[in-house]
């Protein structure tokens, strides 16, 4: 770097989800830094069960050595070659139709979201210290350093500052002043709830198996299922969206439990696997769906957002937590460059330039993609009551179309990209 100095540049993160302990491991081959993780509750603890991981965040997992403990989690290694990764049917209707089996190299990896977190806490480097129960109050900003102040009373200094604290990010707040912080209510709830497989058939009439992952489409609503815990459980979501309600202020708490009865009158006359696949949910609980207006920065002079906390999106893609890890694996390419409290911002004004717009624009794709699994794109308004197969055959190319990059596509380019620009921007 520009400046030689012998003491370890201290970097805090804010937030012990995916994306913060992925940055953690990013970090972990690095010996001139000191970091803590501040996680607000008592112990590391997700909310929420699926995450599913497509082979462009695979490939970045690999890269950092940390794949194997992710494997040990899974039913079936992920492999290089075509794979199925979801079958599509119309079911809004008595008798479904299955319209289009979407195969993507290496299939879509699905997980657990607390087998996700448990792996990647077997990382975390020794030099990086976690810390329970602070939850963020305030934030200082100086020219040379971040001030922290917790809601336990403690306090902390750092060189840079890393916000990985969700949806409800109260670094995202520090460095925007936007209304309810940047939140937007999409006008979509979602039922969810995990089945043990052996409650579900063993093969269904397409000749699809009982783990296989399906998405079933309808007038504003659709479910997706897929497998977890090795296949030992099935993650289900319900989705039903209103769309005069988008963008509406959500009353109500954002997560609450639901019963058997509110969740099958949203399905009422759907085909029969979808109302026996949601009476197996015992205990469903409800999500408001949110996500955020597109920012037009990540960062500050040494204060950045990664993940939730910079482009919470809608989980049609199923990529949210895959663009987290991306966010991390950059974001921790460059910091394992740095030696100079001086050069933070080039930094980070690198990965702002590099993720912003790409995650944006997933974020925004993502609400659109919901919009396709319920025919409330325009165009696709006509297969309400209706099973027009040129209409379902053009959907399902559409819906295989938009999702492609999350396996044609790989992470390490942002990261070759990353590297370039250092070079350029930073004098080494």
């Amino acid at each position: 770097m520009s400046h030689i100095e012998s003491k370890k540049l201290r970097i805090a993160i804010i937030g012990g989800g995916l994306g913060g302990l992925t940055c953690a491991c990013a970090l972990r081959n690095t010996t001139n830094l000191d970091i803590d993780l501040y996680e607000a509750a008592d112990e590391i603890a997700e909310v929420g069960a699926g995450v599913t991981v497509w082979p462009r965040t695979w490939k970045l997992l690999r890269s950092m050595g940390i794949e194997q403990n992710m494997i040990d989690v899974l039913k079936d290694k992920p492999t290089e070659e075509p794979k199925l990764a979801f079958t599509f049917r119309k079911s809004d209707q008595p008798n479904g139709i299955t319209f289009k089996r979407m195969l993507s190299y290496g299939g879509v990896a699905t997980f657990h979201r607390a087998d996700v977190q448990q792996a990647l806490l077997k990382e975390v480097p020794p030099f990086c210290k976690i810390h329970l129960s602070h939850r963020l109050g305030s934030i200082y900003e100086e020219e040379d350093c971040v001030n922290l102040h917790f809601l336990n009373g403690n306090t902390a200094t750092c060189d840079l500052l890393i916000g990985a604290d969700g949806i409800k990010s109260v670094v995202r707040q520090h460095l925007h002043a936007l209304p309810n912080n940047g939140i937007t209510y999409t006008g979509t709830v979602a039922f969810r709830g995990l089945i043990p497989v052996e409650k579900l058939p063993t093969t269904y009439s397409d000749n699809r198996q009982r783990d296989d992952s399906v998405i079933y489409c309808g007038d504003s609503k659709y479910i997706v299922r897929y497998p977890v815990s090795k296949g030992r459980l099935i993650n289900v979501g319900a989705f039903c969206t209103r769309l005069s309600d988008v963008e509406k202020t959500f009353e109500g708490p954002t997560v609450r439990d639901a019963t058997q009865e509110e969740m099958q009158r949203e399905f009422v006359g759907w085909e029969p696997e979808v109302i026996s696949l949601l009476k197996c949910i015992d205990k469903p609980t409800c999500w408001a769906i949110q996500d955020l207006k597109p920012l037009d920065s990540y960062i500050s002079n040494r204060i950045v957002v990664i993940g939730d906390a910079a482009h919470a999106m809608t989980p049609h893609f199923g990529i949210g937590a895959g663009q987290a890890m991306e966010d991390a694996y950059v974001l921790g390419g460059l910091l394992c460059k740095l030696t100079c409290s001086e050069d933070v911002g080039a930094l980070l004004k690198i990965y702002d330039d590099i993720r912003r717009p790409f995650t944006n624009r997933v974020l925004q794709n993502s609400r659109q993609q919901g919009l396709f699994y319920q025919f409330n794109m325009p165009g696709f308004r006509e297969l309400v009551g209706n099973t027009t197969p040129e209409h379902l055959a053009t959907l399902g190319d559409i819906l295989t179309k938009r999702w492609s990059f999350a396996w044609n596509e790989t992470a390490e380019n942002d990261h070759q990209t990353a590297m370039s620009m250092l070079k350029t921007r930073v004098k080494l």
